[in-house]
């Protein structure tokens, strides 16, 4: 145990092991942190390169803008169709048994597009396919490998943590592109799309040598439809999280344009080949890593709304230098600019949706925020290419970057502010409460009916506060939450929800926040004799509980005194 401790940065005594908690580098003391990174420095070259070099194929396969820009559809798209399923994975699988899972399928579209290229197979739709199946493993093993990074350091390490590993893709984003597009010009698609699989083997390795130390859990698992919806529940009823994916959507919808018609760019707008293509994105890359490394300086001195509108307007600058310059090296250093500013927008929002969700759910919010930024690069990505066909390729980028002002506009309707990432710390776990009746696990529905005495002069005051609390309850699973007040005794009040099951009751009882459990003592404290009266009820007691001769039948309705339900 002091052994794997010692592994995961920390001694036998609990001590942290390394130095500068609150630096940059501090998360590569950790072993097995550093070791995953720099292996995911390495597989994180490989889309790069099958995106480049699929686009460049399909400009040879055809020439209808709409398919050039279909590519990064097809490698985004499975981000918004899988990312909600993979975090749900996530949450209730071993992170490290999923994320080795989903490396297998970009190894299995880098070989098809290997395969097909070399028996001169392709065609636009074969090339679509095999790069929706890469983007589908990269969907999958997004979430469980980005939740995994709280298991590997400390929590005061996870906002390094996160930029690091945003470093590390940018630093392969700078550098790759213009390896794919030198290898595409040196020894053609076939070789490139053959030397990416290489570059998952050293992840492969890295993971599988992982001594992941599980918690175990006094519950079973969740099924996965059911964590599913408790993940899109839990979203539902957080305004917070809410805004920060409308934000993610519509920065991610507008910049689409150009990632997805940067071929375009360099071929139809500055005359190049493969290799300028290549440099575009180098350019792009280059300035996401500059951003990585600066986010927290920024982060430290300024309110996150200011950094994010500041950086869309950056973007949407570029976006239309991009669209009007015809010198190479203008538009790589623009091209620069936009990196940066996509790259600090990008890590703000991901540190926000991190720290601001509970553990519970961590993987399902990202898997979440991942479904909507890649939603918007795949719908802007098709919407933007649509447009270079129907009209022309300038036309297209202007309309972008006009897009871009606009969503500005709409976010000084619902801004962010650094509450919204205020780090949602786990309420100590409460014992199961006690009760007489034999029922199972799967027992059900359990219904809790809560009784308040408020003085009647502070009525408005609770009720209040009840809405807050009744929107926490229905974010972790409570079900038909409701509040009623006695018409002959306006003194109390009477708050009712339901759990599909005793083990789901158990399980949402103890996914409070210190702030719901801190919020549950407050409107306690508000009571005439500072206790309320929770009765649990079980519904249809004749088919749940086990109903033998030997099981004495009492206690499905007895009354319980306590402080917080």
């Amino acid at each position: 145990m002091a052994e794997h401790r010692e592994e995961n940065g920390y001694s036998a005594e609990g001590t942290e092991v390394g130095f500068g908690e609150n630096r940059l580098v501090a998360p590569l003391t950790v072993p097995i942190f550093r070791r995953i990174w720099v292996s995911s420095l390495l597989s994180n070259f490989a889309p790069l390169i099958i995106g480049v070099a699929a686009a460049w194929q399909m400009t040879k396969l055809s020439t209808n803008p709409t398919m050039v820009a279909l590519v990064q559809t097809a490698i985004m798209s499975p981000f918004m169709v899988f990312s909600l399923f993979a975090g749900a994975l996530a949450d209730i699988a071993d992170r490290r048994k999923v994320s080795i899972f989903a490396l297998v399928f970009p190894v299995i579209g880098a070989i098809g597009l290997a395969v097909l290229s070399h028996l001169h197979l392709a065609t636009p739709a074969l090339l679509l396919i095999l790069c929706f199946i890469v983007g589908m493993g990269l969907a999958l093993f997004s979430p469980a490998w980005q939740s995994s990074v709280s298991e590997q350091v400390s929590p005061k390490m996870l906002s390094a943590a996160i930029a690091l590993n945003g470093i590390s893709f940018n630093i392969a984003r700078s550098i790759g592109p213009a390896i794919g597009g030198v290898l595409v010009a040196a020894v053609g698609v076939v070789a490139t799309f053959g030397a990416t699989v290489v570059l998952y083997l050293p992840l492969f390795v890295a993971l599988l040598c992982w001594r992941r130390e599980q918690e175990v859990s006094r519950l079973p698992p969740e099924k996965l439809r059911a964590a599913i919806m408790a993940g899109v529940r839990f979203a539902y009823h957080s305004p917070r999280l809410m805004r920060i994916l409308a934000r993610g959507f519509t920065a991610a919808f507008a910049l689409a344009s150009l990632y997805a018609l940067m071929p375009l760019i360099a071929r139809d707008i500055l005359g190049g080949g493969p290799q300028l293509y290549g440099l575009l994105l180098a350019g792009f890359g280059v300035g996401s890593v500059i951003g990585a490394l600066i986010v927290s300086r920024m982060q430290a001195r300024f309110e996150p709304e200011v950094i994010i509108r500041s950086c869309m307007v950056i973007i949407a600058v570029v976006i239309v230098s991009a669209s009007v310059s015809d010198r190479a090296w203008f538009t790589v250093v623009m091209l620069g600019f936009a990196g940066m500013g996509w790259m600090i927008v990008a890590t703000l929002l991901n540190v926000l949706v991190q720290t601001g969700a509970p553990r519970w759910v961590t993987a399902r919010a990202l898997g979440m925020f991942q479904t909507t930024v890649a939603g918007g690069l795949a719908l802007g990505s098709w919407t933007w290419g649509e447009i270079a066909s129907q009209t022309n390729l300038q036309t297209s980028l202007i309309c972008s970057a006009s897009a871009m002002a606009v969503f500005l506009l709409l976010s000084l309707a619902r801004p962010l502010t650094r509450d919204d990432g205020q780090p949602s710390t786990p309420a100590e776990m409460r014992p199961d409460p006690e009760i007489t009746l034999a029922i199972t696990g799967r027992s059900g529905p359990i219904t809790l009916e809560i009784e308040y005495r408020i003085e009647p002069a502070r009525a408005r005051e609770f009720y209040r506060l009840m809405e807050e609390l009744g929107r926490m309850k229905r974010r972790n699973g409570a079900q038909s939450w409701m509040l009623a007040r006695d018409l002959h005794d306006p003194a109390i009040w009477l708050e009712r929800y339901q759990h599909a099951t005793w083990d789901d009751f158990r399980r949402n009882r103890n996914r409070e926040t210190e702030a719901e459990r801190q919020l549950q003592v407050q409107i306690v404290e508000m009571t005439m004799d500072g206790k309320i009266k929770a009765r649990r009820l079980l519904d249809r007691p004749a088919g749940s509980v086990r109903w033998n001769d030997d099981v004495p039948d009492y206690g499905a309705n007895e009354v319980h005194s306590t402080t917080i339900a």
